[in-house]
Order: C-alpha cells, then structure tokens, then sequence
C-alpha cells in the first residue's frame, strides 16, 4: 500500500504531455491564422496544466498575453479514450480587441453555419481589457460555455467606477443575442437584452446614473455641464463600432 501511495505521488508530481500541450497551443494559434508562444507548459493529465507567459497575435485585431493559465482536463472523458478540457483558468491576462465584430472568426461554425462553444468552465482573475470605445479590467469572473450560450458574471472596475455584472448569451445561426443582463454601478442599475452580431440591437433600462460619474465613463459628456440622475429606458442599434444609442 505505501508504494502504492508513494507511485500515486510521483505521478501526481509528473511532467507529462507537456510538449504535447504546447504543440496542441501552437496548433491552435496557427489555426486562426495567428502565432501562440508560451514560456513554459507543466503538467500531467491527471491534475491538469499549468502554461506560464503565454501570448497570443491575430489577424481579426485580438492581441492577448497571460501571466497564467491552468487547463483542468476531463477525467472521465479520458476513461473514453477522449480528450477535452472540463475547465480554465486564467490570471494576469490583457487582451487588446481592435474589432469585435470579428472574435466570431476565432471560433468554428458547425452544421449550418452555427458558432458551435465547447462545454467549458473558465475563471479569471485579474484581466485588463482594451476596446475601441471602453476598457476595463475584471478582479473576478466566471463563464460557462455549452454548444449553444454562455452563462457570464464578473466583477471589475471601468474607469476606476467599481462594476458587477451577470447575464446569459445565446448563440443562433446568424446572431449572438443577449438573453439578458443586469450591470451595477454604485446606486446605477442597467438592464439590456437583444443582438449583439452581426449588428446590435439592444434595447434595456437605466436606472439611477449619475451624471458626474457619467463623465468618468464618457468624458465628451463633461461638455454638457449636466448634474444629477438620469433613469430612462434605451436603444442602442448599428454598427459595433458606431451605433446609434437613443
């Protein structure tokens, strides 16, 4: 039994398939036409794998690169002869998206044209994100993928405004569709829900926006010289980049 024991421990301990994972990495980078390099990858498929300074470039303007990363696999998918990944998680990530429109690219289309997610859990903890019209950073987070959605929450700041925010995507042939979501903002509460992609068109309420704080978020609202709160209900319709808000 105590070899047993010990025998159990030195494999928990091992490195195995790590050079596997990186060239599975590398072939995944090169499948979007991108470049995945990591610095390091440890590791076995029992208790998973832990990739260390990985980045990422993309041609559909995603840059990405992460102090960490762990890969849990699903063990009992392994049983099967089948290897996929039952959870992520990552810390220390930044992630500059220069076309939102296009992320969808970075994902296969299954029968008919439908985005097809994996079946998968993903953390994070310290993420910085750059877009074109807002950045932001989340201190916390959790996604849930299936086929067909994914369940979301986070919390994090935008502009030094501390945030919460939870919600439900769908994924249809033609469109991603916001099922819902509820953002917090100190006393401000958003409610949105309608298409994200190809184009939005979202309608939702607003509750409780300050209109000082709203100069944090939008500094071109400094110029109106408006105090107090504003509550209301909203469209927002067009393009990603430039749609019309009402």
């Amino acid at each position: 039994v105590a070899v047993l024991a010990i025998g159990f421990i030195v494999l928990l301990n091992s490195n195995i398939g790590s050079e596997q994972v990186a060239k599975e990495l590398e072939s995944a980078g090169q499948a979007i036409n991108g470049e995945i390099t990591v610095s390091s990858v440890r590791g076995n498929p029992i208790v998973g794998y832990s990739i260390e300074g990985l980045s990422l470039t993309s041609p559909v303007g995603l840059g990405l690169s992460a102090e960490k990363i762990d890969l849990n696999l699903d063990l009992s998918g392994l049983l099967k002869g089948k290897v996929a990944l039952s959870s992520v998680g990552l810390k220390g990530m930044a992630v500059d998206i220069k076309d939102p429109a296009r992320l969808k690219e970075l994902f296969p289309a299954g029968p008919g044209g439908k985005l097809v997610l994996p079946e998968l859990e993903i953390n994070v903890s310290d993420i910085a994100v750059t877009m074109p019209q807002v950045s932001f950073a989340v201190s916390q987070g959790k996604a849930n993928l299936s086929p067909s959605a994914v369940d979301f929450s986070f919390k994090g700041k935008v502009s030094d405004i501390e945030v919460e925010e939870e919600g439900r995507i769908r994924i249809d042939k033609d469109a991603i569709v916001l099922e819902k979501d509820t953002v917090r903002m100190g006393e401000t509460v958003l409610v949105a829900s309608g298409k994200v992609y190809p184009e939005l068109d979202l309608s939702g309420k607003l509750e409780g926006l300050d209109l000082v704080k709203l100069a944090d978020l939008w500094p071109a609202s400094q110029k109106l010289g408006v105090e107090g709160k504003l509550s209301g209900a909203f469209t927002a319709r067009g393009p990603l980049g430039a749609p019309s808000v009402e």
